[in-house]
């Protein structure tokens, strides 16, 4: 009797187990279905594996540029603006601003190509002195040349920000960033250039069939604490790879702006409704403003985006962010930290990229500096 019914008791626990399965079985199928929709949501690619190769090439690169410039011994970088922009270094800094000019004008036929009008904005340094009084005033003469010879509007924004105290317009003493008040100058007055007729009223009439799933260079789909000195601030990315919270969409229904450019434009150490682009496109309530600034990022770098993904968005007008140091970003070591090809392409490429070879001119500079610092003690 007592074996009938633990026989009875075993064959009831299994019938249970059984008639668990197909439940486990459906349930183990949602669970792997939202993992996959989590991981498509945030990740990149098709497979988890390229995502985790992607990250570790990123931070290999990222670790033998860092290591590369750490063996080079760097001066400080306000002596080498000052070597730059100086007797010693009047070849090399021609030379960078040739290329320069090279990389607006192929980005400038671009936008041309793209049916869209081109805006210049140019942001000056937080930096004061001798030294930074020479590079604001040759960098604001080179780049208003250039806007000026392909009849794009020179935007300075020079007035906006010091008409507020330096402390304020920029995130000193930690660096030098634009602050949220520095962001909403520049945003209040950007907006009343692009409020102009001859802007405003301008549409583009090229329209794409076919685009790439990412129209930007950041990680799509992210949501996470960026730890940047001692600012550390949320970074969101919508899944085009734009710092915006919504995607872009076709077609589009608003005049689209599009903004280029590196950190400022970006809005590093701020959350992203403080930039200047959530900002502008607030004040501009008829237009859809884009955010493409990537950290770190020249015009080579930004032509190159336009090229590859930007002109996409079908944009009507594109607004170029210069700065201080895009002149600077064509030395050896700045092109090892940020250059787009070692932060955008397969993991393999990256992986495979060796820092960049210095101009020989660029070594006679920093030589000289250093001879120059050594006399000096």
């Amino acid at each position: 009797m007592t074996d009938r019914f633990a026989r009875a008791k075993t064959s009831l626990g299994r019938k249970l187990l059984f008639s668990l399965l197909p439940l486990l079985f459906v349930l183990g199928i949602l669970e792997v279905a939202a993992q996959y929709y989590t991981f498509r949501q945030r990740g990149e690619g098709w497979f988890a594996l390229s995502a985790v190769l992607s990250d570790w090439s990123q931070a290999r690169t990222r670790e033998v540029a860092r290591g590369v410039v750490e063996e080079l011994d760097l001066p400080p970088a306000e002596s080498i603006y000052e070597a730059l922009y100086g007797p010693t270094g009047r070849e090399l800094l021609q030379r960078f601003q040739e290329r320069y000019e090279g990389d607006f004008l192929r980005l400038a036929r671009l936008v041309e190509g793209a049916d869209a009008r081109l805006v210049v904005l140019y942001v000056p340094s937080a930096r004061t002195g001798e030294v930074a009084d020479r590079v604001h005033a040759s960098d604001r003469t080179f780049y208003g040349r250039l806007a000026a010879s392909q009849g794009a509007p020179f935007v300075d924004a020079t007035s906006w920000l010091r008409s507020a105290p330096r402390h304020q317009s920029y995130l000193l003493p930690e660096n030098t960033h634009l602050s949220r008040l520095g962001n909403q100058l520049l945003a209040e007055n950007l907006a009343e250039i692009l409020r102009q007729p001859d802007l405003a009223e301008h549409r583009s009439r090229v329209r794409f069939e076919r685009r790439p799933r990412r129209l930007g260079d950041l990680p799509p789909g992210q949501k996470r604490l960026w730890y940047d000195d001692s600012l550390p601030f949320l970074l969101t990315t919508n899944h085009q790879g734009l710092r915006m919270a919504k995607d872009l969409v076709f077609p589009k229904v608003r005049p689209r702006v599009l903004l280029l450019g590196d950190s400022f434009t970006f809005g590093i150490n701020l959350p992203e409704p403080h930039t200047y682009p959530a900002l502008l496109q607030s004040m501009l309530s008829k237009a859809e403003v884009v955010n493409a600034g990537v950290v770190g990022y020249t015009i080579s770098d930004q032509m190159e985006l336009f090229e590859d993904r930007a002109r996409y968005m079908e944009p009507d007008i594109v607004v170029l962010q210069t700065l201080y140091n895009d002149l600077y970003g064509y030395l050896s070591f700045e092109r090892s930290l940020f250059a787009r090809d070692r932060r955008t392409g397969s993991w393999l490429e990256r992986i495979r990229h060796r820092p960049e070879v210095p101009d020989p001119l660029e070594v006679d500079l920093m030589a000289s500096i250093r001879s120059a610092r050594a006399a000096s003690r």
